[in-house]
């Protein structure tokens, strides 16, 4: 079996609008279409970082609800795939993003990468996502020494 390290962790949104399209972004450098994306900064909280990257990218705010999935890829290192919700903003490209538009999930599916267009239909197909929690602060020493963790 072989090892994974993983030396970056990208997130992904798959963002809904309340009629249910979602919002799609053309990378200047590559000219495909794929979801609002980016690293995760070293210490960032995942929350944070997925309402940064698509700030950055597409200029909206999101409530990230639900982690959809968890991929691992030789060369890019592991993506988070996130489904949030749009709250504020218009969409608008911006940074490494050229143009942005919301479509119906089929035609995002059809727009996609192969790989990308798997993880949005995964998420869109999810049957138990999982509540995204950060938490703070962190556990002490002391909590580690309990039997707490006894059943574990």
């Amino acid at each position: 079996m072989t090892e994974l390290t993983v030396q970056q962790c990208w997130v992904a949104a798959v963002i809904r609008d309340d009629d249910g399209n979602v919002l799609v972004a053309r990378w200047t450098d590559t000219q495909a279409w794929d979801l609002p994306a980016g690293l995760l900064r070293r210490g960032e909280d995942v929350c944070t970082g997925v309402r940064r990257v698509v700030s950055d990218t597409v200029t909206v705010g999101v409530t990230v609800g639900w982690l959809a999935g968890i991929y691992s890829h030789i060369r890019d290192g592991m993506t988070l795939v996130f489904l949030a919700r749009h709250v504020t903003g218009r969409a608008a490209a911006c940074g490494d993003v050229q143009l942005c538009r919301w479509v119906t999930p089929d035609v995002a599916f059809r727009m996609l990468w192969p790989r990308r267009a798997d993880q949005l239909l995964g998420a869109l197909l999810a049957q138990h996502p999982q509540p995204v929690m950060v938490q703070n602060p962190r556990p002490s020493r002391q909590d580690l020494g309990s039997n707490r963790f006894a059943s574990w």
